[in-house]
């Protein structure tokens, strides 16, 4: 400034002359890019031939950079308005410790949670499982081919997306929560389909994509080769006699977490059909599991399974004058008519809707929740429902291992998500010690 005054005091300089020092001055001063360039069109003159070249390029440069700033801003919106939704978001998935419970049961939740839901959507990964099929496959069955997902996105630190669409009438996140609570709307790019990837451990895709269902086995790429979780994990053989169904358990845990809306229609069935202890759950599959071209068991005769809550009763050791409930869910309504006409000294209930439609998903995993839910679960193994429920029940549970009667297979198989990483020795149950110990430690997983 100081410099200019003297120039501009008697110093009879041309005005133009005068004009064009100023400037230079003025850029001299702010040490700026822009007036860098301006020294240069001035030293050049503007009849110069170079002047356009220059000019351009200066233009391209003020462009990019406006044009980066732009997508930072855009980019510090987003992250703005994410981080006001979640804290807005009243539906997170918690873990409900029950007293006593392995403290591998917490670790094993933080490590899903924490892969669920990265620090940054943007630089995070996406696994993207979609289901091709419609509704002809049954609930059970479809949420057992989306928690190998659950257990390949952990394994690939990636966060996983559920696609169900041509399954559910309407999205997964209508009925339980989305796997993760801060990156489930963020946009997918760069999607590869998983099995076109040599190595989804090491691949720098965006998205890899898996196309449900799966039937088999197609090698370790496969979502359903069992991978290794940290051997840690399989110290929890110290407190459940089934650590398999255990691991299994906590991914369920994690994974099948209903949304208010599911809560509120659960908890208006518990009131509207009287659903209180003392109480044994059964669920009793007709139709095309057992007819038909798609059958896949035996009918098992209703004498067989009144037996077993007689059985379980006893162990109970129900005063006499105490109401016995049944919670029944079955897709034969025949069922329910027969068992309360024939064995009136049970009190049967049941949500009344038609099983037979799969569409109805919100009484299918009422259902399901409910036989959770009850003291003592009877049903079959052979049916992906029946293992679900037991799977489930390991959340109310130390050790939920003989809370359960199959029918069918004797023995719990469990789904190839969670792998050990090594072959535990299967030993037989020990349940008369194990009932009378859990019947007092129940948790309820609503």
């Amino acid at each position: 400034m100081r410099l200019r005054k003297q120039l501009y005091r008697g110093t009879g300089l041309d005005p133009l002359l005068y004009i064009m020092c100023c400037f230079l001055v003025l850029c001299l001063e702010t040490l700026a890019i822009g007036g860098a360039v301006c020294i240069v069109c001035l030293i050049l003159h503007i009849s110069s031939p170079l002047f356009s070249v220059v000019k351009a390029a200066y233009r391209k440069h003020i462009y990019q950079r406006l044009f980066e700033s732009d997508l930072r801003l855009e980019e510090m919106r987003r992250i703005l308005s994410e981080q006001k939704r979640h804290k807005e978001r009243l539906e997170w998935h918690r873990f409900r410790p029950m007293s006593g419970e392995s403290q591998l049961a917490k670790e094993l939740f933080d490590m899903i949670n924490s892969t669920m839901n990265p620090g940054n959507c943007t630089s995070a990964k996406y696994l993207l499982c979609e289901w091709s099929k419609d509704a002809s496959w049954g609930l059970g069955s479809v949420i057992h081919q989306f928690i190998p997902c659950l257990s390949a996105a952990v394994a690939t630190r990636r966060v996983l997306h559920i696609n169900a669409v041509t399954f559910l009438p309407n999205s997964w996140g209508t009925y339980l929560l989305p796997p993760s609570d801060t990156c489930d709307d963020h946009p997918l790019i760069d999607i590869q389909d998983w099995k076109m990837v040599k190595t989804p451990e090491k691949s720098v895709a965006n998205t890899l994509r898996l196309t449900l269902p799966n039937k088999g086995l197609d090698g370790p790429k496969d979502i359903f080769h069992p991978f290794r979780i940290p051997a840690k994990f399989a110290n929890i053989v110290g407190n459940h006699q089934v650590p398999e169904l255990w691991m299994v358990g906590q991914y369920v845990r994690y994974l099948v977490q209903p949304t208010n809306k599911l809560k509120k229609y659960i908890s208006d069935t518990v009131t509207n059909i009287g659903f209180k202890t003392p109480i044994v759950g059964l669920h009793i599959r007709r139709g095309d599991k057992v007819f038909g071209t798609l059958k896949e068991a035996d009918i098992i005769p209703l004498s067989k399974y009144i037996a077993e809550i007689d059985k379980h009763f006893e162990v109970l050791k129900i005063p006499t004058k105490t109401k016995k409930r049944v919670f029944l869910a079955t897709d034969d309504t025949n069922v329910f008519n027969e068992a309360s006409i024939t064995y009136k000294q049970y009190t049967f209930i049941q949500l009344e809707s038609d099983k037979t439609n799969r569409s109805n998903f919100m009484e299918t995993l009422t259902d399901m929740f409910l036989l959770a839910e009850t003291d003592y679960f009877i049903g079959t193994f052979s049916s992906n429902l029946g293992r679900l429920v037991h799977e489930l029940r390991q959340q109310r549970y130390i050790d939920g291992s003989c809370m359960t009667s199959s029918l069918d297979d004797a023995t719990y198989s469990y789904i190839s998500c969670c792998y050990l990483g090594s072959i535990v020795e299967t030993k037989p149950l020990k349940c008369n010690e194990a009932i009378d110990k859990q019947k007092e430690t129940s948790y309820s997983i609503l």
